[in-house]
C-alpha cells in the first residue's frame, strides 16, 4: 500500500458507506502494521470500513480496570470496552446490523461475496460468527438453517473462543449495552454463548466454512502472521492462573457435559474449516 498510514486513517474516518453492510474495524492507533494489513485485505475486495479506536489495555492509562477483577486481565478488559464502542456506534447509526472486525483477522477471498448476499441476513439470529479457530470444535445443530452458494449457516449451541469477525444486529447491540456494558467475562465468551447473555433468542449462527480466522492461528510462513494479537499473551496467562482455582475447576467439570452435548442427538461437535478459495 503506497499511502501513508496516517492518511489512510483520516480517509477512512471521512468516507461514506459504499457497502450493503456497515463494517467496523477495531484498531489500536500504535498498531499501524495491523492497520496496513487490514486495509490491504479490505481494499482488495472493494470493501469500505470505518475504523474504531481500540482501548489500550497494555499501557499505563486508567481505563477503569479493577486490579482485583475475578475473571479478566487488563488486556481482556480493554478488548471488551473496544467492542462496547462498536455496539454504541451501531445503535447510534440506526443501521439494522453491522460487521465487526478485529485488526488481527485474515479474510477469505470470498469474504465480500458472503456479506453482500441479501439471503445472508434473512435468519433471525442476533450474532453470526464468521470465523474459525481451525483446531477447536464448535457444537452446532445437525441441520443448517440457511444454505448459500458454497456455504451454510448452522445454529451453534456452543462456539469456540474468538471475536475477530461477527455480524451483529442492532436490536441485540442495544440489549448488550443495556445489560452487559460493564466487562464481566471475556467478550468472545459473551457473544458466543447464549447462556451468558440471558437472551433466549440469541443462539449464535455459525458460517460453514468460515471466511475468517486470526493471524496467530496460521503458519508462521504466512506473511499475515507478522502482526500478532496483543490479547493472546494476556489471555493465555490469565487462563492459566484461573485454572488453579479449585472452585472454577469443579464448576467446569460439572457443567462440561451440559454445555457441550446439549441437546443430545440434535447437535454435533464440528471442526469449522475456512474457505480460501477465490471468487468471481
Amino acid at each position: 500500500m503506497g499511502e501513508d498510514i496516517g492518511e489512510v486513517i483520516e480517509w477512512i474516518d471521512a468516507i461514506r458507506w459504499s457497502n450493503e453492510l456497515d463494517i467496523y474495524l477495531i484498531n489500536l492507533s500504535q498498531r499501524r502494521d495491523r492497520m496496513r494489513l487490514m486495509h490491504d485485505q479490505l481494499k482488495a475486495q472493494g470493501l469500505v470500513y470505518e475504523r474504531i479506536e481500540a482501548v489500550n489495555g497494555l499501557g499505563d492509562a486508567d481505563i477503569g480496570y479493577p486490579k482485583d477483577h475475578p475473571r479478566l486481565s487488563k488486556g481482556e478488559f480493554a478488548c471488551y470496552l473496544s467492542h462496547v464502542a462498536v455496539w454504541k456506534r451501531l445503535v447510534d447509526s440506526g443501521a439494522p446490523h453491522c460487521l465487526v472486525l478485529e485488526d488481527d483477522a485474515v479474510l477469505s477471498p470470498s469474504f465480500h461475496n458472503i456479506t453482500n448476499q441479501e439471503a445472508f441476513f434473512t435468519h433471525p439470529q442476533m450474532v453470526t460468527r464468521l470465523e474459525t479457530r481451525l483446531q477447536g470444535k464448535t457444537t452446532v445443530f445437525r441441520k443448517p438453517i440457511l444454505k448459500l452458494e458454497g456455504f451454510s449457516l448452522y445454529l451453534a449451541n456452543k462456539c469456540d473462543v474468538g471475536s475477530c469477525a461477527y455480524v451483529l444486529k442492532r436490536t441485540f447491540a442495544q440489549h448488550l449495552l443495556d445489560n452487559h456494558a460493564t466487562p464481566r467475562i471475556p467478550v468472545d465468551l459473551l457473544l458466543n454463548d447464549s447462556q451468558q447473555t440471558r437472551s433466549d433468542h440469541n443462539l449464535v449462527a455459525q458460517l460453514v466454512p468460515a471466511i475468517c480466522t486470526q493471524r496467530i492461528l496460521l503458519d508462521d510462513e504466512n506473511p499475515c502472521t507478522s502482526a500478532r494479537s496483543d490479547l493472546e499473551q494476556t489471555r493465555r496467562g490469565f487462563q492459566h492462573s484461573e485454572a488453579k482455582n479449585m472452585l472454577y475447576r469443579i464448576k467446569r467439570e460439572i457443567t462440561y457435559p451440559f454445555i457441550h452435548y446439549w441437546p443430545l442427538g440434535r447437535s454435533a461437535r464440528k471442526r469449522i474449516p475456512i474457505s480460501f478459495e477465490g471468487s468471481d
